[in-house]
């Protein structure tokens, strides 16, 4: 291969067999050493570009970088090494605020793991681009569906985005999915009268990685929550579902609720643990912290739900942990029993059926709209951020209304022309 010079050091002119031409940049960069005193050593790189400019440009930007100590030198880790890095740390010591991850979370992403390193999972991380990405996600979605893409295209993106915090390990400079678009919803057509084809839903759906606003039709009233109440067999339903009613736990702190949480004097109730159903490949049932930090809390117990516990304690079968909800055989419930439990007490109730998570939003839901603060609700609920609680119970926290709607109408019905009797008789 034959080197030609140019008009700029360390850009050679190419001229390959068949009379093609290209261009070679040399340029010096300093790479991580840790046997040297310094830290570092320099090292001769070699790029091969098509255009002349191309080189020029590209070696303006490396000594800039390299100035700056900006400069990532490229290695040969693959997707699949770097989101396997990700999961890892993920398990062992948290790749967020929040610390490491719940079991469940982890075998979530174990599981879409899978299908990015089957398209992905051999390049090069540093060699990543957009159109591979998008090519990816689009045959995700022909293969299996938009937002399952989406998920994957999110996954990928954390696990890049954890990666750019030890760039000399993982060789990127820079997160490949930050110019990747989201892939829209697949819409079915509905035909209705007059053969009008209706596209989408009536409620849009929250973008991928975005808390959904919880809609009425997902929460029950005060009247259809006491329905279910009164409805509820005596003994462990009514005691479940009241707890759920009136403290808006999620179902694996019910589960996970122990009787050495409930301060029965004290009329309070503690949330300090949760219980995790796996499978016995993975180790089966565990008790564990809560999702959050902020999840660790403390509820005021009201008197109906007082007196429903302390009467349950009489008849709830002992268990090595101390479990307020079990069976009659000292086993804790399960997430579809008790949601066979509430849907058959729904029925007698003559409620439509909800799910035991919907009596959370429920008991979201009334509490601001009784008025209480939602900084308080946040903390009744555990939410990470009070913005958590605003985002999803938005539409039920009250607001003094502006009348905005209705003096934009009388204004424009009282509206005169200029200059006219009617005008002076209002300016008088």
């Amino acid at each position: 291969m034959l080197l030609e010079k140019t008009g700029v050091p360390g850009i050679y002119k190419v001229c390959g067999k068949k009379g093609k031409v290209k261009y070679r940049l040399y340029i010096n960069v300093q790479v991580p050493d840790p046997i040297s005193p310094a830290g570092f050593r320099w090292k001769l790189k070699g790029k091969t570009v098509a255009k002349y400019q191309e080189a020029v440009d590209a070696k303006v930007k490396t000594q800039a970088e390299v100035k700056s100590g900006r400069y990532t030198e490229p290695t040969d880790v693959t997707v699949r090494e770097v989101v396997a890095a990700w999961l890892e740390a993920g398990k062992t010591r948290g790749v967020t605020k929040h610390g490491k991850w719940k079991i469940q979370t982890h075998l979530s992403h174990e599981t879409q793991f899978n299908h990015i390193a089957a398209k992905l999972g051999e390049v090069k991380a540093s060699a990543l681009r957009k159109s591979m990405i998008e090519q990816a996600a689009a045959e995700w979605k022909e293969a299996i569906s938009a937002d399952t893409a989406n998920t994957l295209l999110a996954q990928l993106s954390a696990a890049f985005k954890w990666a750019l915090r030890d760039p000399d390990r993982f060789g990127i400079k820079a997160n490949p999915l930050d110019t990747v678009e989201r892939l829209a919803r697949e819409e079915r057509a509905e035909e209705v009268d007059g053969g009008i084809l209706d596209y989408g839903e009536d409620q849009l759906r929250a973008k991928p990685g975005t808390l959904r606003e919880i809609q009425p039709h997902e929460v029950l009233s005060k009247l259809e929550l006491r329905k279910i109440i009164e409805a509820a067999s005596p003994g462990l339903e009514r005691a479940l579902l009241m707890a759920a009613v009136f403290c808006g736990l999620r179902h694996g702190e019910l589960a996970g609720l122990r009787w050495s949480q409930i301060n029965l004097k004290g009329r309070t109730l503690t949330v300090s643990r949760s219980l995790t159903r796996l499978s016995k490949k993975h180790g089966g049932p565990r008790l564990e912290s809560p999702k959050r930090k902020k999840s660790v809390r403390t509820i005021d117990l009201p008197a109906p739900l007082l007196a429903e516990l302390r009467q349950w304690k009489i008849q709830c079968s002992p268990n090595p942990l101390d479990l307020v909800f079990v069976n009659s055989l000292g086993k804790p419930t399960c997430r579809q029993e008790n949601g066979d439990r509430l849907k058959a007490c729904c029925k007698r109730a003559g409620v439509r059926p909800i799910t035991m998570h919907n009596l959370r939003h429920s008991y979201a839901s009334q509490q601001l709209l009784a008025g209480t603060d939602p900084v308080e609700v946040a903390g009744l609920m555990g939410h990470s951020s009070p913005m958590v609680t605003f985002s999803i119970y938005a539409h039920w926290i009250k607001r003094e209304k502006s009348h905005a709607q209705e003096r934009l109408a009388t204004s424009i019905l009282d509206a005169v022309e200029e200059g006219s009797e009617e005008a002076s008789t209002q300016i008088v």
